[in-house]
């Protein structure tokens, strides 16, 4: 699961980069949560060496609170166009300069 979470990073780092976000030096990480896309546990293959993987990734939520912006961006890791995985990672941009 660890590596996933590094194939999908850079569609992730995408959606945080973008001219209407604030400052990277304010960004905090909350949380990663992921979901097979295949529900039953033993139809499910594990990513491997030499797996051609496509990351595509999209902002689902933003949320403005007194302690700053927490963006919600969801990205989905594809083997032989199928997605096997999706994860929600959510990221708090620090304080009030929006």
């Amino acid at each position: 699961m660890d590596y996933l979470i590094v194939a999908a990073w850079q569609p992730i780092a995408s959606c945080l980069l973008r001219p209407d976000m604030p400052s990277m030096l304010k960004l905090v990480h909350l949380s990663n949560e992921y979901e097979w896309t295949c529900k039953q546990w033993k139809l499910r293959q594990p990513v491997i060496f030499g797996d051609v993987l496509d990351t595509s990734a999209r902002v689902i939520k933003i949320q403005t609170s007194s302690t700053g912006r927490t963006v919600v961006v969801r990205a989905d890791v594809k083997r032989e166009n199928r997605t096997i995985v999706s994860i929600v990672s959510s990221f708090l941009f620090r304080g009030n300069s929006f």
